[in-house]
């Protein structure tokens, strides 16, 4: 199978946002500031700033943490990880 085949009937979106903007938008209705959000995880603020200024990846370990402060599973932020990893490095190609 051709690589063009392949990806005939997969969808590619023109943009795909960091995982960075899903945390903004939860913390934002939760009330809470990165900086409340890094005390509550017990991790460094720099860390949370670094992921919510869109200039971090989620580990394993900070999506876990994730899941037990906002209730939204692991694999959702690693999922979300991967696809905007996939999306820089196939923008990247062009």
């Amino acid at each position: 199978m051709t690589t063009e085949a392949k990806f005939k009937n997969q969808y590619f979106p023109k943009n795909i946002s960091h995982q960075g903007i899903d945390l903004v938008e939860k913390l934002t209705e939760l009330g809470l500031t990165p900086q409340q959000f890094a005390l509550r995880l017990q991790k460094p603020e720099k860390n949370i700033l670094g992921i919510t200024d869109c200039l971090v990846a989620i580990s394993p370990e900070m999506a876990q943490l994730f899941e037990q402060e906002l209730q939204i599973p692991t694999h959702y932020w690693l999922n979300r990880q991967r696809i905007f990893d996939e999306y820089k490095e196939q923008s990247m190609k062009k």
